[in-house]
């Protein structure tokens, strides 16, 4: 059972969840990052429990369209020691967002949270702990 083609999880929604996970951790491997959202995130809410049908191989499908952009803005957001530079916002352009042959984008919930409540919750709590420390 591919969690791709199921109607309740799409690659996009995967794609956000690799990104938050790498946000919180650049220095994560894939099989960090699968573990973590088939793990960690599965078992961090009842809502979230179908994340532990997440494969390795979701993951590998999508591993590339995520981190495409990704770790340039990183990097470039990253002070360096000699020099800092102001943060910029980067943002998806709307021309780039997939839209479907109907025309309709859908946003899917599963439980009482949806992915993309998840995501801002993982990315919220991981920046509280490293303001914390």
């Amino acid at each position: 059972n591919n969690i791709l083609d199921a109607s309740n999880f799409s690659a996009d929604d995967l794609i956000a969840l690799i990104r938050a996970v790498k946000f919180a951790h650049p220095e994560m491997s894939m099989r960090g990052v699968y573990n973590e959202i088939s793990g960690t995130m599965a078992n961090s809410d009842q809502s979230y429990v179908f994340l532990k049908e997440v494969h390795l191989n979701d993951v590998k499908k999508v591993w590339k369209k995520a981190l495409k952009g990704f770790s340039e803005s990183i990097e470039n957001n990253v002070p360096n020691k000699n020099e800092v530079k102001p943060q910029s916002v980067t943002s998806t352009p709307v021309e780039s967002v997939p839209v479907p042959a109907d025309g309709i984008l859908r946003f899917y919930t599963v439980g009482d949270g949806s992915v993309k409540t998840l995501v801002e919750n993982y990315a919220n709590h991981q920046a509280g702990v490293k303001i914390a420390a």
